[in-house]
């Protein structure tokens, strides 16, 4: 399974398939094969994101990402949105926590004055992170005010 993904995503960098066509069949195989029913830890359904993960570890990456997150639920009809993630998981090509989430901030905001979708950030640890890194995560966000995230 993992190595039809990784044929895809050596295709998609080669220009050999469209983007469109690389999330088709992302898509088609993580409804197919990404279900969590068979998932015996948090380690294990984190594990599932990693092809994901893998192409938000930029500031551009992150903002584009979010930015399309607003424009897609705006043709839903939503009026708001609290996005919930955590900053750790965007800091493999050093990436600062800070970055990671001033980037998903950038994006929430242009989206919302194009597409007048109002936003939160829900800043999460993560269970198996260092409690250090989650209680460092925790003390840079707490009594930030609410608007500047």
């Amino acid at each position: 399974i993992e190595s039809r993904l990784e044929k895809l995503k050596s295709m998609l960098n080669k220009e050999l398939i469209t983007e469109e066509e690389y999330n088709h069949y992302f898509h088609k195989w993580l409804y197919t094969y990404g279900g969590a029913t068979d998932v015996v830890s948090l380690e294990d359904y984190i594990k599932r994101f990693d092809i994901t993960l893998s192409v938000m570890q930029t500031p551009q990456a992150l903002e584009r990402t979010s930015y399309e997150l607003i424009e897609d639920v705006s043709k839903e009809n939503v009026r708001y949105i609290e996005v919930r993630y955590s900053p750790i998981l965007h800091t493999e090509k050093d990436m600062t926590i800070s970055d990671s989430v001033e980037a998903v901030r950038a994006g929430l905001k242009r989206g919302e004055k194009d597409f007048g979708v109002k936003s939160g950030i829900i800043v999460c640890g993560i269970r198996n992170i260092s409690s250090e890194a989650s209680l460092k995560l925790a003390e840079q966000y707490q009594g930030i005010k609410k608007s500047k995230l």
